[in-house]
């Protein structure tokens, strides 16, 4: 879709973050009244809370795609990238699991008196 229609690539972001609000339990709704993505992001569990301005701006721009915004590949390319920090600051535990391993190191060197 990217080559041939950018509004459509932005539009299929948008649904993945919906997707992805289902995946972090962020409710659909609020005593029977349908949440909107914008609201459904302002409800992010705390462990993603810090992303609410990257997937913000992805909503923005898939919405641009959803209503015949006129949106360029660089655009798209933007909102990728946008995305693709989000993800990653929400599943790559490696920084986690090597600072772990740093600090175990750093323990066990510590002279002790």
């Amino acid at each position: 879709m990217y080559f041939c229609n950018p509004g459509a690539s932005a539009n299929a972001a948008r649904i993945a973050l919906e997707v992805l609000m289902d995946e972090w339990g962020v409710p659909k709704d609020d005593n029977g009244k349908t949440l909107t993505l914008h609201q459904r992001l302002q409800r992010l569990p705390p462990a993603y809370s810090g992303l609410e301005e990257l997937l913000l701006a992805v909503k923005w721009l898939g919405n641009d795609g959803s209503h015949g915004g006129n949106l360029t590949k660089d655009d798209v390319n933007t909102l990728y990238d946008i995305l693709e920090v989000a993800l990653h600051e929400a599943y790559d535990k490696k920084k986690d699991t090597v600072l772990a391993k740093a600090r175990a190191i750093n323990q066990t060197r510590v002279k002790k008196p």
